[in-house]
């Protein structure tokens, strides 16, 4: 009497037929029918007020208002910039430069910046201001900086360090441009609209 393997006895068995099922028929589209569904679905009541509410509650993000990646930032390059700088030779690698020479970078990148600037009668906006290097600059060479940032420790870095400066603690965006219209004759936005 000889016996079959029980895994034998699986590969005696007929294969599975597989169904095949009839082709989906699609609708042909055309641009003007999308284009309709997506007005009518914009202009949809309903849509637009729970869109108004969704903007209406939304939170601001924490990190926009209180970064402490840039305070630390901030300590280990206390020039008061918040960026990497100009550097004049653009072949030295990461690697060959040290940290008194980003310091130097940002200083030259403020300088290129100044040389663009309005005349110092005019006021000047330091949109993204980080830690205030440039609107101090800007007061040491006579002119009225205005800072503008949304960071809590900005602010209060600004408020200390250079109290006769003026902070607005906003984004851009909200500021009121109809009270401000006309105070500045230099918008500075240096590496703050990324």
């Amino acid at each position: 009497m000889s016996s079959v393997p029980a895994t034998d006895s699986v590969a005696l068995r007929s294969p599975v037929q597989i169904e095949t099922q009839p082709p989906i028929k699609r609708r042909k589209r055309t641009a003007k029918s999308i284009a309709g569904r997506v007005v009518a679905r914009a202009v949809n009541p309903k849509r637009l007020w729970n869109a108004v509410k969704l903007q209406r509650n939304r939170k601001a993000h924490r990190h926009t208002y209180d970064d402490a990646q840039l305070a630390l930032y901030a300590q280990i390059l206390p020039t008061g910039f918040l960026h990497f700088g100009y550097f004049d030779d653009v072949t030295r690698t990461p690697e060959e430069m040290s940290l008194a020479e980003v310091l130097r970078a940002q200083t030259r990148y403020t300088e290129v910046l100044m040389d663009l600037a309005g005349p110092p009668s005019d006021g000047a906006l330091d949109v993204g201001c980080g830690m205030g290097g440039l609107s101090r600059i800007l007061r040491d060479k006579g002119y009225s900086p205005t800072a503008l940032t949304p960071d809590r420790l900005q602010v209060s870095h600004i408020t200390k360090t250079l109290p006769d400066v003026p902070v607005l603690r906003c984004k851009l965006e909200k500021l009121d441009a109809a009270k401000y219209a006309g105070q500045f004759g230099t918008v500075f936005t240096a590496e703050s609209l990324q």
